[in-house]
This record gives structure tokens, C-alpha cells and sequence, in this order.
């Protein structure tokens, strides 16, 4: 398809609300994306214009939806306040993202690769101070060779955040940046979720108690800041320190696999049963409900720990 056409395509099915779907049936494995062609090529700037709504259509409410495109050049949403909501599902994005001070009404970036241009700073998926209601990351991919980190959060205000199987790497800082994310509702980082980051600030560097910031306490896994106070755990009346990460004397680590249950995302090793009063947990100074378990709706796991 030549570029003029697979532009009119685009611009077809933003208006008409369907997908334009350029992979079909074919792979979209990270390797089979690195050798797509022309006729997958979508130009980051007509993103941007569509966004801004700067071309002559009516978008459709289901916003611009893009499958299996190669996109040249950074997409750059900074500063940008939309009504149109954007997808873009298993996507090549060699050069990154840049969503700073924009605001969506959802972003859908699933089964996504990103990257960043040799030598650029910039994060591949750059959301600081970005808003959403929702933002899903579901099996996405982000490479990264920068202290800026794989994805960025600085600051970022969203509803509910899903990265589900997501694989974050940087060569050269963390893999994720959540520095004063707020996140109303949940933050989902599991089925075989995975991050790499090297250096002091950890794989996941987050400074607030939102619920992302809760987890990697009571994991201790990638966790690096804040060192004082010593990181400790409450759940149900008893406290001990986190099993690894600040305050525990052990190492966090820097390379690991978000474990499936959110139970153990929640208390760092499962519930304890509480027959008289609803299951709470207070990490670091931030107390709320347990995710399974008493007073949550939702079954505990067959095996809790021991006191």
C-alpha cells in the first residue's frame, strides 16, 4: 500500500470508528515488527495531527485504533489535551513516545514495542505528567539505554493503570519511573510482568504511597528509596520488616518477575486471617485494605502465611 493510500486508510477509519488493522494474521513478535516495510509505515506527525484534530474528519467516539504499524519518528502528544481516545495495538515505535502534560481519555498501547533513538535521553513511553482515565500496557515492550528510565510516570495522574505481562528493560537506569504517580483505582503489573534496571535507583523508583509504591515495599523487589524509615509491614495487628529492600539488610533486587497473586503485590507474603475485623495493611506508614482476604470481596489463597 503506498504511503498516500495507507494515510487515507487511516484517516478512513478514524472517521468510520473501526480498526485499521495493518498485521492481519501475520506475526507480531518484536522480531517480525523490525522487519516491516512500507507497507506498514505510518508517520508519527499524522498521529500527532489526528490527536490535535487537525485534519479535515469527524472522528468517530472510538478514536484513532492502529494494529501492526511501523511508526516513524518520535510520536510526540506533549502538551496536547484531546477528546479523542488513542490505540495503538501491537505497534513498531522504534523512536518512543512522548505523552508529557497531555491528557487522553484512554490510551491503549498493548502488545506495543518501544524504543528510543541512539543517544536520545528520552524515555521510550515518556507519560510525566500525563492524564488518563485509563492507560493499558498489556504485553508491551520497552527497551531502553537511559538514566530517564524504560517508561516514566513522574507526576502522571491516572484511573487505572494495567501493565499485565509487560517487559520494561534499561541497560543504563530503571526500568520504571514512578516518581508521585497517583493511580485512583488499581495498578496491575502481573501474568508474567517483568523488569530489568540497573544502578542506585533501582528497577522501579517511585517516592508516594500509591499503590505502586505500596507493592514494591512489601515485595521489596526493585526497590530502592525512601531509606529511612525502615520499611515494615502490619497486616491484621502484626508487624515484622520487609523481606528484602530498605530496612531488612538484605539487597533489593534488580531483576525479577512479578509474582501472579495480588495478594502477595498487597502484603508481600500472601493475608493472615482476621475471624474479628476486616484484613488492612500498612507498609511504610500507608495503611489500606488487603486485595483478597477478609473485607475484600474476594477469596483468600489456599495457603497464608504463618505468623
Amino acid at each position: 500500500m503506498a504511503a498516500d493510500g495507507l494515510e487515507q486508510s487511516l484517516l478512513d477509519a478514524v472517521r468510520d470508528g473501526e480498526m485499521l488493522d495493518l498485521a492481519g494474521d501475520g506475526p507480531v513478535d518484536e522480531a517480525a515488527m523490525r522487519s516491516w516495510g512500507d507497507a506498514h509505515t505510518v508517520s508519527a506527525a499524522l498521529i500527532r495531527d489526528l490527536v490535535r484534530g487537525r485534519r479535515d474528519i469527524e472522528a468517530d467516539p472510538h478514536g484513532l485504533r492502529l494494529r501492526g504499524a511501523r511508526i516513524t519518528g518520535r510520536v510526540d502528544l506533549a502538551n496536547i489535551t484531546s477528546d479523542l481516545r488513542v490505540q495503538l495495538v501491537d505497534c513498531f515505535v522504534p523512536d518512543g513516545l512522548n505523552l508529557c502534560d497531555s491528557q487522553l481519555p484512554g490510551l491503549v498501547l498493548d502488545g506495543s514495542c518501544f524504543g528510543h533513538s541512539a543517544g536520545s535521553y528520552d524515555p521510550p513511553v515518556d507519560a510525566a505528567r500525563f492524564t488518563a482515565p485509563t492507560m493499558t500496557m498489556r504485553g508491551a515492550v520497552a527497551n531502553a539505554d537511559t538514566p530517564s528510565g524504560a517508561v516514566r510516570f513522574l507526576g502522571a495522574h491516572l484511573g487505572l493503570l494495567d501493565c499485565d505481562e509487560a517487559r520494561l528493560a534499561n541497560t543504563s537506569g530503571p526500568a520504571l519511573h514512578a516518581e508521585f504517580l497517583r493511580v485512583d483505582h488499581s495498578v496491575s503489573l502481573r501474568d508474567g510482568f517483568r523488569a530489568t534496571g540497573v544502578g542506585a535507583q533501582g528497577t522501579v523508583r517511585s517516592g508516594s504511597p500509591t499503590p505502586i509504591s505500596v507493592g514494591w515495599h512489601a515485595t521489596g523487589r526493585g526497590w530502592r528509596t525512601p531509606p529511612v524509615p525502615p520499611c515494615t509491614r502490619t497486616v491484621c495487628g502484626w508487624t515484622e520488616p520487609c523481606s528484602c529492600g530498605p530496612g531488612s539488610g538484605q539487597p533489593a533486587r534488580s531483576s525479577w518477575s512479578m509474582p501472579t497473586s495480588v495478594c502477595w503485590i498487597a502484603t508481600g507474603r500472601g493475608w493472615r486471617t482476621c475471624p474479628d475485623r476486616p484484613c488492612t495493611r500498612t507498609v511504610c506508614g500507608s495503611t489500606g485494605p488487603c486485595s483478597c482476604g477478609p473485607g475484600s470481596g474476594q477469596p483468600a489463597p489456599d495457603t497464608p502465611c504463618s505468623p
